[in-house]
């Protein structure tokens, strides 16, 4: 993407497949006109060669994988509504229908590039369109009176209009589209942080806990031998944080592409339980009603189903049952438990502002069209994460 355009090569591919299928149908139509008798066989000799050239030319560039950007775009627009310029001129001048194509580039102009170089599109399309009323090749002028100048005025202005509309309302809510999807991505970062610190958190808690009880020992033995012993525990404790925090550091790093993609139900639970700490300290039962179920990619996700189960966890609860349903594409996993249960603060709260691991666990499960819902059950707790399965 450069400072000409907003276009993306994925913009270009879905623009030059759009491109391709336009010409075919300029292809069949012209033909179809020329058979029937509508247009001149030699007008059509020409016009069919031309946009054949212009069909390969597009199939070459994919064939031969040469590198597509900003300029290719232009060049493709420019041609095609020079090609629309002299079909038009040549077969009826402006009142040739065919002359509203030109806003079809505008169109594409208006999505794809900036503000400032649809503008100039914009204005070079117009004097296209302009210069139309007064060169008809092969064709009588119109009588001018009057009433004919102002018919062709307000042609012109409205055409003129268009393009002022187009360029205004694509870009305005081009515009609030990019702005809404940075807020989501803002979104989605901080979500993501979050669910590094609260990982980061669960991780470290164990090897500090470990750290602050040798300390004590090491003030409270007097053994030189024994308190050598605790120093190297104690060396092994740090070493396991440092471990760890790499270990978060390089997964914070990864693309955010990952969590674009989709992957197992089994494959999300599979990996979050060989992270968990607690995953030997409760019984742990796996029930999936269908192995095609999906969840989205990433450790974001993941993060958000650990901070579940280690609610349940530090709860007191000593058997957890996950459990994957799915109903109308939307995916249904819960988290049931045999403690105490959430709560009632906790249960009449808002937005989950009691508990940091609830709320990032809500906030994630947002960013993928989902939500969370907390319930007490007679034997303990239940957490439902629920998120569209596409």
């Amino acid at each position: 993407m450069d400072a000409l355009s907003r276009v993306t090569k994925t913009d270009l591919k879905v623009f030059l497949r759009d491109l391709t299928f336009f010409r075919w149908g300029g292809i069949i139509f012209i033909s179809l006109l020329a058979v029937f008798g509508f247009l001149d066989k030699t007008s059509s000799l020409f016009f069919i060669p031309i946009l054949l050239l212009l069909n390969f030319s597009t199939y070459a560039l994919t064939y031969f994988n040469i590198k597509i950007n900003t300029q290719v775009f232009l060049g493709y627009l420019i041609f095609d509504s020079l090609f629309i310029y002299f079909f038009v001129a040549f077969n009826g001048g402006v009142h040739n229908p065919f002359a509203y194509l030109f806003l079809v580039q505008m169109a594409y102009s208006a999505q794809f590039l900036s503000v400032k170089t649809s503008w100039l599109i914009a204005l070079y399309l117009t004097v296209l369109y302009a210069s139309l009323f007064f060169i008809h090749f092969g064709h009588n002028h119109h009588e001018h009176d009057m009433n004919y100048f102002y018919h062709l005025l307000g042609m012109l202005i409205t055409f003129a209009l268009l393009c002022f509309f187009l360029v205004s309302f694509i870009a305005k809510n081009l515009k609030k589209l990019d702005m809404a999807k940075r807020r989501e991505q803002e979104g989605h970062t901080l979500a993501m942080l979050g669910a590094f610190a609260a990982q980061a958190a669960h991780q470290m808690g164990t090897p500090l806990n470990s750290l602050n009880l040798l300390v004590d020992r090491v003030f409270d033995e007097k053994s030189e031998s024994d308190k050598g012993e605790y120093l190297d525990l104690f060396k092994s404790e740090l070493h396991r944080c440092t471990k760890i925090l790499k270990e978060l550091s390089s997964k914070a790093s990864m693309n955010t592409e990952a969590e674009r993609e989709l992957r197992p139900v089994q494959e999300l639970i599979h990996n979050v339980l060989s992270e968990w700490y607690a995953k030997d300290k409760v019984e742990i039962e796996i029930v999936c009603d269908d192995t095609s179920l999906l969840a989205p990619g990433g450790n974001t996700i993941q993060y958000a189903l650990l901070n579940l189960i280690d609610n349940a966890y530090e709860a007191g609860a000593k058997k957890i049952k996950l459990h994957a349903s799915a109903k109308d594409s939307i995916v249904k996993l819960a988290v049931e438990d045999d403690g105490p249960g959430f709560p009632t603060e906790v249960l009449n709260s808002q937005n989950y502002e009691h508990g940091l691991g609830l709320y990032l666990t809500h906030a994630t499960l947002k960013l993928y069209g989902g939500e969370l819902s907390i319930s007490n059950t007679a034997n303990g707790a239940l957490a439902e994460a629920k998120w569209m399965m596409n």
